[in-house]
């Protein structure tokens, strides 16, 4: 599973970089309240355009009707196919992850610790780039596992590697999670029960890829530390007095996440 995960990783990464070429938009404000947005191309006999719109098409504009030109800002870097990239201001993410490994809560409901487990896991973010290769961020989520279901609250940051809008990335989530589910003792129960998640973290590599429409993608590869820790007192006539749990969900995660 691991190796198939970095290869494919790997994979969409050689092709992202040996493809990519960059130009940046122009804005075209014409006479009589028109706006096109695109990639000036050439000027043909010094008084006519050719303008290439974001769907590919090229189209011959005479400067004459052209009132004002702008060029884009780093933000707004166009691919030739038309895709773009966020590269700075204000972004939202949302992902949808696959948490994999061994572990969990051993003795609760039947289940063993070391059967292998694949789960889903959702993410919400917002955050800003603070440089063209740096991003921050926070976000929350809720993540499945076969026994239990917690909410993750964390900060988060990438650093981008390459220059172009497809680029390679290292990043970090580190957060505190809730338990959504805990065992239940019932209402008349008089022992004492502390049961929790948690600190995490969260270290992944992975690319970014331009797209249209205003939202990027990106797909990454990590490893999720997450703690979990059990310990109940049991009341003077039960068969123990106490008892203490300290185990993980530590997870090999593949993410995909959509950035608008």
């Amino acid at each position: 599973m691991k190796k198939l995960l970095y290869t494919l990783l790997f994979s969409l990464a050689t092709l992202a970089l040996s493809a990519q070429e960059e130009v940046r938009l122009d804005y075209l404000h014409l006479h009589g309240g028109s706006f096109l947005k695109g990639h000036i191309k050439d000027t043909l006999e010094g008084a006519i355009l050719q303008f290439q719109l974001a769907d590919k098409s090229v189209m011959e504009v005479p400067i004459a009707l052209v009132k004002k030109h702008k060029m884009s800002s780093e933000r707004q870097w166009l691919y030739k196919d038309g895709r773009t990239a966020i590269s700075d201001g204000i972004f939202s993410s949302v992902s949808f992850q696959f948490l994999t490994g061994s572990g969990g809560s051993p003795s609760f409901y039947g289940y063993g610790g070391g059967d292998y487990r694949v789960e889903p896991s959702f993410g919400f973010s917002m955050g800003m780039y603070l440089k063209k290769w740096l991003a921050v961020g926070a976000g929350t989520g809720l993540d499945f596992y076969i026994d239990r279901r917690m909410i993750p609250l964390f900060l988060e940051s990438r650093i981008h590697l390459g220059k172009g809008s497809n680029s390679p990335f290292v990043g970090a989530q580190l957060g505190y999670s809730f338990l959504m589910d805990k065992r239940e003792f019932g209402d008349d129960f008089e022992g004492t029960v502390v049961e929790r998640a948690g600190f995490f973290a969260y270290p992944s590599v992975g690319m970014r890829f331009a797209g249209k429409g205003d939202i990027d993608f990106m797909i990454d590869v990590g490893y999720k530390f997450q703690p979990y820790r059990f310990h109940v007192q049991y009341p003077e006539d039960w068969w123990t007095l106490e008892e203490r749990i300290t185990s993980s969900y530590n997870s090999l995660v593949l993410r995909f996440a959509w950035v608008f």
